[in-house]
């Protein structure tokens, strides 16, 4: 059986702030053999480095990103009503 994992790489906001982002994709085959896919280029960094790392990819959560579901008892936020 393979195992698989994300290529990531680091990138920095407009504030400077850090954060990953996916890059690609790579397993190991039976015989040990890792194989990269990439979907996206690693960009060079301010030293001059093209770096990107292997993560186990995290379980996925169901609700993560979605918003809660509405009540039916729930009002609807329009403005005034108008006739």
């Amino acid at each position: 059986m393979s195992t698989r994992y994300e290529i990531k790489a680091w990138r920095k906001s407009r504030n400077d702030k850090a954060y990953t982002v996916r890059i690609g994709s790579a397993w190991t085959d039976d015989k040990g053999i890792i194989r990269l896919d990439f979907d996206a280029s690693p960009i060079v960094d301010d030293k001059g480095r093209v770096t990107a790392f292997l993560e186990v990819p995290r379980e996925r959560d169901d609700r993560q990103g979605s918003r809660p579901a509405a009540r039916d008892d729930d009002e609807i936020p329009f403005g005034p009503e108008t006739r």
